[in-house]
């Protein structure tokens, strides 16, 4: 019986494990349901690195778990511009609040958008960390939007 209960939590600590994903080169780490993929890994017109990595998860509903990632060519010296004019620019999609990710400062907006004739929701957390703008996306339909952008950022961390 000992050796299977060992055996058993052997497999069950493997399991864990393979849930979490490092992203190293972005500065943190992804411990959801799903298995993140890069969707876009490009730089813009301005020189900054832009990558954005997502996964779905189709159970009784649809979500759509994205982070987006820009690292700036450019140091950002002064944060609270920064996230001035996050607010102002988020303010354009609906009602922008502060929030924190990880007990680092950040800016959350809830939208309702329509996709293929489907209305969802589209909650974005963006923060500033290490010269990257760090930004958690939920698309989903589920009436429980919120405790599913909660569990999205009790399964980021930052490395």
């Amino acid at each position: 019986m000992k050796k299977f209960t060992i055996i058993w939590i052997f497999i069950l600590a493997l399991s864990m494990t393979s849930l979490s994903q490092a992203f190293t080169q972005h500065n943190f780490k992804y411990q959801g349901s799903c298995t993140l993929e890069t969707a876009v890994n490009t730089n813009d017109a301005n020189g900054n690195k832009v990558a954005v990595y997502q996964c779905v998860n189709q159970s009784s509903s649809i979500s759509v778990y994205r982070i987006n990632v820009i690292t700036f060519k450019a140091i950002i010296t002064d944060t609270e511009e920064y996230y001035k004019s996050l607010k102002r620019e988020y303010a354009n999609l609906g009602e922008p609040t502060s929030t924190t990710l990880k007990g680092r400062k950040a800016i959350q907006v809830i939208e309702n958008v329509n996709i293929e004739g489907h209305s969802m929701k589209q909650i974005s957390v963006s923060t500033l960390y290490k010269n990257k703008a760090i930004t958690l996306v939920l698309v989903t339909n589920s009436s429980n939007y919120s405790s599913l952008i909660n569990s999205f950022k009790n399964n980021f961390s930052f490395l």
